[in-house]
């Protein structure tokens, strides 16, 4: 047993693909409220309007634990079919849809708590399904496209927001 911690959000991008579009929109609300003070961040703001692709973008370059629970509320509305399900409600019913399709895939060894990974002992995985999970995320174009990408900026239509991809292998600027 393993903790896969941001890895997580590798396997998020991929669930919430099955959900919504990459040009669709989602407003920054109340998921915010739920990330944890010492969690990394994209550093959205309540009222933010962004692309999912946007989204992910900014969960999977600066590992922001904000945009991987706006971006997991906004689908566990959908999966549930229940807009103004509160933004814990809905991330709870996003996690449990990445738990099915895990089970789904044979992966037993894996179980989710968070769509973002913060620490906990009950979120688990093992080398042999994380490799599994990494293969199918990164069979994804956009998932793909977003995790070799060393910066991206992104333009809401209040601010622009700079993310820089956490991996250092992809900055020039690095002893990598």
């Amino acid at each position: 047993r393993i903790y896969p911690a941001s890895i997580t959000k590798l396997f998020t991008a991929l669930v919430a693909l099955k959900y919504l579009t990459p040009d669709q929109t989602v407003t920054a609300g109340d998921a915010l409220y739920t990330v944890p003070n010492d969690s990394s961040r994209a550093f959205l703001q309540i009222g933010d309007v962004l692309t999912v692709e946007q989204l992910i973008y900014g969960m999977l370059l600066p590992s922001g634990n904000d945009a991987a629970r706006v971006l997991a509320a906004a689908a566990g509305r959908i999966i549930a079919g229940n807009e103004p399900l509160s933004a814990r409600d809905a991330m709870e019913v996003f996690v449990g849809e990445m738990n099915n399709q895990t089970a789904a895939m044979g992966l037993t060894a894996t179980h989710f708590v968070t769509p973002e990974g913060v620490h906990n002992s009950e979120h688990y995985t093992s080398m042999a399904d994380l490799l599994t999970l990494a293969q199918l995320c990164l069979s994804h174009p956009l998932i793909s496209q977003v995790v070799s990408t060393p910066q991206y900026t992104a333009t809401l239509p209040n601010r622009q927001l700079y993310w820089k991809n956490s991996n250092m292998h992809l900055q020039g600027d690095s002893p990598y």
